[in-house]
């Protein structure tokens, strides 16, 4: 079976923020202000970019740069890949500080009305 595209190991995370920029920024050289790098850089990377995906994400102009079908698609799901890494990140530090987790208590029916405390207010 052949590997997709996107998980042969071309596609980076900085693709993804890349995208983000470029679609909330609207030009190259706003895009590389966002993400404090050069605008070589941004334009190599979208390159890179459209080059795995096999098809071209913006129109480039003398305006700034306006996504294609494929652009507006292509954010839409890298914005849905960076806000669950952003999740995991904010579940793995509240497991970390153990403000989130799971307690189980094992007692006898009878005396856990004395033991345990009550249901937490939350």
């Amino acid at each position: 079976m052949e590997t997709p595209r996107l998980l042969d190991g071309r596609l980076k995370l900085r693709h993804l923020l890349l995208v983000d920029a470029l679609s909330e920024q609207g030009s190259m050289v706003g895009a590389a202000a966002a993400l404090h790098i050069t605008q070589p850089v941004v334009t190599r990377g979208l390159h890179d970019l459209e080059t795995i995906l096999g098809v071209r994400l913006y129109d480039r102009g003398a305006r700034g740069i306006t996504p294609t079908e494929f652009g507006v698609a292509f954010t839409e799901h890298a914005r849905t890949v960076l806000a669950q890494l952003r999740q995991a990140a904010r579940h793995v530090e509240e497991l970390a500080d153990a403000t989130r987790g799971q307690v189980v208590v094992g007692t006898h029916l009878a005396g856990s009305n004395l033991l345990l405390p009550g249901p937490s207010p939350c």
